[in-house]
C-alpha cells in the first residue's frame, strides 16, 4: 500500500501534462471539435482517478485528473484514464437525453446517436 496520507499516492505536474495531451490527442482522432476542452488537476474525486464535467448545451467539458489515487501511477494508467473520459464525454449527450425524459423526442435521440456514428465513421475511415 501507499505510504502517503490515506495510503492515496500523488500524481505530478507531467502526469497532468500527460493526461491533458492524451485528452487532445482524442479529440483530434476522433474529430470532436464541436466542444471547448478545459483541464483541472484537483483532488476532490473520491476514489476516482479522472473524471469530466460538461455542459450539454454550451458544450463546454472540464477534463479533471486527481491529485492523488489510491494506487501506483504509471503513464498507461494516465492514458487510460484520458481515453476514458473523452469516451465518457461522447456519450455524455446521449445520458443527458436519458436523463430528460420529458423533453426528449425521438428525432433528439436519433441525432445524438448519429452524432457518436459519424465520430467513429470518421475515425475508422479516415
Amino acid at each position: 500500500m501507499a505510504e502517503f496520507e490515506n495510503d492515496r499516492i500523488p500524481t505530478t505536474k507531467r502526469h497532468f501534462e500527460l493526461f491533458k495531451k492524451e485528452c487532445k490527442k482524442w479529440q483530434k482522432a476522433f474529430g470532436i471539435f464541436y466542444w471547448e476542452f478545459y483541464f483541472d488537476h484537483r483532488d476532490d474525486l473520491g476514489d476516482s482517478e479522472s473524471a469530466v464535467l460538461y455542459a450539454v448545451d454550451g458544450k463546454q467539458a472540464t477534463f479533471i485528473l486527481s491529485k492523488t489515487i489510491t494506487f501506483p501511477v504509471t503513464d498507461a494508467l494516465v492514458k487510460r484514464a484520458a481515453f476514458h473520459e473523452v469516451m465518457e464525454l461522447l456519450l455524455g449527450p446521449l445520458s443527458h437525453l436519458s436523463e430528460s425524459r420529458f423533453d426528449v423526442t425521438q428525432e433528439r435521440l436519433d441525432q445524438e446517436r448519429h452524432a457518436v456514428i459519424r465520430v467513429w465513421e470518421n475515425f475508422i475511415f479516415k
